[in-house]
């Protein structure tokens, strides 16, 4: 028994080829010291799973905390191709930087790819930019889409995406045709 021990220890102490000290999140890391240090976005992409005590990767190149490090939120939000948005605000892949207050903080309860929700209902709906207001877009996901005029589509295959939308109608990659309402 004590032989696995030392060797989960071991394992897990050369598995984790880095340390780091600050908060860290899918977006970068904000260092005890204010700096902050911005992952590129295959960095982002390259994590699996980000816990209390660092990140693991596709890649094997794990990052751990050094313990002194704390995160303020057990999940602390979501990765997309325009930038990320966390508990503590939106950074854009533009380097631009939206910081959230301390009662917009305390008031969210989950992200998602579309937007934030929040504790008093007043969520926040993402536009394509990640700016925080109301915009009528399609919602893509991996099994179907909501259109813009609210018509619900589910794919017969993963993996479909849009090829041409007009303003009657949109073509599809797998062949489906969908009308779109006036």
């Amino acid at each position: 028994m004590n032989t696995l021990v030392l060797l989960c220890a071991l394992v897990a102490g050369a598995t984790a080829t880095n340390f780091y000290t600050g908060l860290l999140g899918y977006s970068g890391i904000v260092r005890p010291d204010g700096k902050n240090v911005q992952f590129t976005r295959e960095q982002a992409d390259n994590f699996v799973l980000i816990g209390p005590s660092g990140a693991v990767t596709k890649d094997g190149k794990n990052m751990q905390l050094v313990p002194d490090t704390h995160r303020v939120k057990e999940e602390l939000g979501t990765s997309m191709p325009k930038g990320s948005i966390g508990y503590s605000g939106i950074v854009k892949t533009d380097g631009t930087i939206r910081q959230f207050s301390q009662d917009d903080i305390d008031n969210i309860v989950l992200f998602g790819p579309s937007g934030v929700v929040t504790k008093d209902g007043r969520n926040w709906q993402l536009d394509e930019d990640l700016n925080i207001h109301r915009t009528k877009r399609h919602l893509i996901g991996a099994s179907g889409i909501i259109t813009k005029d609210g018509t619900p589509v589910q794919f017969k295959e993963a993996g479909v995406k849009i090829l041409l939308e007009g303003p009657s109608g949109i073509v599809l990659s797998d062949g489906s045709l969908v009308q779109l309402r006036s």
